[in-house]
This record gives structure tokens, sequence and C-alpha cells, in this order.
């Protein structure tokens, strides 16, 4: 069985006006957003990076506009 974590994080300032469309378009999808100083990471078990990457570009977002990080974890069952 494998697990995974998507985690999305905006490129721009935190003032920025795309900034904030992007957060709220995550929490909108049920990310769970992780606040860490002045900015934020949103964190998803169900959706791939891939995925992610397409419902970013198909709401307007350019791919300079945020960091896509895919981590996998493996859990090894007995034999």
């Amino acid at each position: 069985m494998v697990n995974f974590k998507t985690s999305i994080r905006s490129s721009l300032p935190t003032a920025h006006l795309r900034n904030q469309a992007l957060l709220q378009f995550l929490q909108c999808r049920h990310y769970a957003i992780c606040h860490q100083a002045d900015q934020w990471v949103a964190c998803s078990h169900h959706i791939e990076a891939e995925q992610a990457k397409k419902e970013l570009r198909q709401q307007g977002f350019s791919d300079n506009e945020f960091q896509i990080q895919l981590e996998y974890q493996r859990e090894w069952g007995f034999l």
C-alpha cells in the first residue's frame, strides 16, 4: 500500500491578490490549510499532484504562481 501527500504553496507575496485567490480556491477544494508565519501550505491525501496541477490551470492559475510537492510513503506488510 502506498500513501501520498500533495502539498501546494503560493509562489507569490502574501499580500498579492492572486495569492488570496489561490488560497480560497484550495479551501473550497477541501485541502487542509496550515499557516506558518506569513505563508501557508495546502495539503491533501486524496488528490495527486498531476490532478491538482490540472485543476489549478483550469482555474486560470499559471505554473509560476504555485509550487506543488508530492510525497510517497510505503507501508510494507508481512508476507
